[in-house]
This record gives structure tokens, sequence and C-alpha cells, in this order.
């Protein structure tokens, strides 16, 4: 899993390797580091640090590590890494019944062709979390199915 964690180092030498020893300790990989000098408040520095962990129960030994540290972890999230895909529908609805069956689903953006017939062909490109595409696409199967429309999906 990849987190960023944001904290409020003192601005003195060896602070920042001192909060990445963690991190690497239970096996971290850096991503990034954004180190903010010219964010300088009284004597703090606000420094972004985005991490991998081989496993999502390591996050809390380093944040734990880090608190026995002394270290002022200001905020921590989850960075989830975004899959676009982009599949097409061919069925005999209305526009505005694609967008009433689309509309709980990412939809990034969506193409409609073939308006002057029963028949519709549409285009939509969505995102999801790389961990949610296999479920976004078993939901979008279900809708088709339902509805008797054709789903092209793309190759994984």
């Amino acid at each position: 899993m990849r987190y960023s964690l944001t904290f409020a180092l003192p601005d003195t030498p060896g602070q920042l390797l001192r909060v990445l020893e963690p991190i690497a300790k239970m096996g971290g990989n850096i991503v990034s580091i954004i180190h903010e000098r010219d964010r300088v408040g009284d004597v703090y520095v606000p420094v972004s640090v985005v991490a991998e962990f081989p496993d999502t129960l390591l996050i809390s030994v380093v944040l734990d590590e880090l608190r026995k540290m002394g270290a002022e972890v200001l905020e921590v999230k989850e960075v989830f890494r975004k899959s676009s895909l982009t599949v097409m529908i061919i069925g005999d609805a209305s526009i505005s019944e694609f967008f009433d069956y689309l509309d709980t689903l990412s939809v990034s953006r969506m193409e409609v062709s073939g308006s002057s017939s029963k028949q519709r062909c549409v285009k939509v490109d969505l995102e999801a979390s790389e961990r949610e595409v296999g479920n976004l696409l078993k939901r979008l199967e279900e809708m088709c199915d339902n509805h008797g429309f054709t789903l092209l999906k793309p190759i994984l």
C-alpha cells in the first residue's frame, strides 16, 4: 500500500533522515519527498513523504515508532492508484437511459453514436482505483445483462 505522511520537522540538520529511518526499517520504499523550505513557520518545516509498504499493517508500526521518537505527524492518508479503462456498450436505449444507468459509476467521459437509430453505441471512459477495477467491470456486466446491452470490455 502507498501512504502519504506529512510531518512538522524542526528546522535543524538531520531531522528528515531521522523520520525516514523507521520507514526504511519497516521495508518502506520512498516514492517522493516534498521538503517545503519556503514554508518555514516558526521553527518547523512541513515535509511530505510518500512511501509504499509491503503490508498495510506496517504503517501502524511506523507511526508508533515515529510518535515514540517525538516526531509530529500532521497527516497520514492512503494514496490510491487509479486505473483508466474504456468500454463500449451497445444497446437499444435512449441517451438519457444510458446516462441514468452509468450515473452510479466513475465515468470520466462518454461518447454516444447512432442517435438516429434505436441501436446506440456508447464509448465510456472510466476511472477507478486499481483494486476496484474488477468490481466496476462486474457491475457493468450486470447492468448490461439486466438491460440487454452488449458490453465490449478491454483486455486487462
